[in-house]
């Protein structure tokens, strides 16, 4: 699968990014969807898998990318920064290392900008209150919804 985006990356050569799309546009279709808080599976990783090894940063860049084409198609393109900024966040995160944001915006340089980046990190405490406030809400319309009639 090739998404129009720009790096053009080849899903199908590490398999990252389709099963997050197939979650996210079926999820797309439903009127509602729900959420479990309890683990119903688990992940093993070995030494030189794809999962744990990342193939150079391409299974990172790939789930980024499907996370920002579908932001954008389906009606939320200020969650670009935000995803971009996460993923940059992350990088520094396996390496261990700072990477400028303006190093960083260059590989997503037809998404975002260094200053928008590094803007979008700053704003991540605030939005992951948000995200955690419109869950609650959401569950709690949920179970409202499940004991009526």
């Amino acid at each position: 699968m090739e998404l129009p985006t720009n790096p053009k990356v080849d899903m199908t050569a590490t398999g990252a990014g389709t099963d997050l799309l197939l979650y996210l546009l079926t999820a797309s279709r439903r009127p509602r969807i729900a959420y479990v808080s309890e683990p119903l599976a688990f992940f093993r990783s070995h030494e030189g898998s794809i999962s744990t090894d990342g193939r150079g940063g391409r299974v990172a860049m790939s789930y980024a990318l499907a996370k920002c084409w579908f932001a954008g198609m389906y009606g939320r393109p200020e969650l670009v920064d935000t995803i971009l900024a996460w993923d940059w966040l992350g990088r520094m995160r396996e390496t261990r290392r700072w990477l400028s944001p303006f190093a960083a915006a260059e590989r997503y340089r037809h998404l975002t900008s260094g200053l928008r980046l590094l803007g979008a990190t700053l704003r991540l405490p605030a939005t992951i209150a948000w995200a955690r406030l419109s869950a609650r809400r959401a569950a709690i319309h949920s179970l409202s919804d499940s004991s009526v009639g």
